[in-house]
C-alpha cells in the first residue's frame, strides 16, 4: 500500500544521504533567492516572488505529496503520473495574464511533458518527493528565463 506519510519524509537515495539532501535542497533554495536577489534588488521584498522561488518546495508537495499518491492509489503508476503531469502543466495557466500566448504554451507544455513526468516518475521510484524538489530547483536556477518557467 502507498503511504503518503512516506512521500514527505527524506530517505537515503541512490549516493544521496539524507544530510546531503537537506543541504541540497537548503543550498538550491538559497542560490534561487540570491540568482533573484542580484536579478532584481527589489525583488526579495515582493511577496509574490518570494512565494515563486519557494514554489519548487510547495508545488512537489502538493502535486507528488498528494495529487500524485491520491492517482497512485486509485489508477497505478503509469495513470498517475500522466494525469498528475497534466495537471501540472494546466497549474501553470495561472500565468495568463502574465505571459503571452507563445510563452504560456510553452510553459504549460514544458510542465506537462518534461518537470512533471520526471518529478512524478523519480517520486514513484524513490518514495520521496525531495529529489523532485531538487530537481525542481535545479531547473529553476538553470532556466529562470524561459518564460517564467515552473
Amino acid at each position: 500500500m502507498i503511504s503518503q506519510d512516506s512521500f514527505f519524509r527524506f530517505k537515503n537515495v541512490w549516493k544521496l544521504s539524507v544530510s546531503t539532501q537537506i543541504i541540497l535542497v537548503t543550498a538550491l533554495l538559497l542560490i534561487r533567492v540570491l540568482q533573484s536577489y542580484l536579478g532584481n534588488l527589489g525583488m526579495i521584498r515582493d511577496f509574490p516572488k518570494v512565494v515563486a522561488i519557494l514554489a519548487p518546495i510547495y508545488e512537489e508537495i502538493f502535486f507528488r505529496g498528494f495529487i500524485l499518491i491520491a492517482l497512485m492509489k486509485r489508477f497505478g503508476n503509469r495513470k498517475a503520473i500522466i494525469v498528475s503531469s497534466i495537471l501540472f502543466g494546466l497549474w501553470y495557466l495561472k500565468n495568463i495574464s502574465a505571459l503571452n500566448r507563445h510563452d504560456l504554451i510553452l510553459q504549460i507544455s514544458y510542465a506537462t511533458l518534461f518537470v512533471g513526468p520526471v518529478t512524478a516518475y523519480l517520486a514513484t521510484k524513490t518514495k520521496t518527493i525531495w529529489i523532485g524538489v531538487i530537481l525542481h530547483f535545479i531547473n529553476n536556477i538553470v532556466f529562470p528565463y524561459l518564460p517564467k518557467i515552473i
